[in-house]
């Protein structure tokens, strides 16, 4: 998780979210502009349990 949000934190950092529109918007945006490494890369820190 601390992956993700750092990122999406460092991406919606000074931005306004006047509804809740403007916040699926910005949140479609992160998405769709992030490619697999990066979720990828979140993966990998996690720890192992088994």
């Amino acid at each position: 998780d601390y992956h993700l949000f750092k990122h999406l934190q460092n991406f919606l950092d000074g931005t306004k979210l006047a509804s809740r529109e403007a916040c699926e918007n910005e949140l479609v945006k992160f998405f769709t502009n992030r490619d697999e490494d990066f979720f990828n890369r979140g993966i990998m820190k996690l720890p192992s349990k088994w």
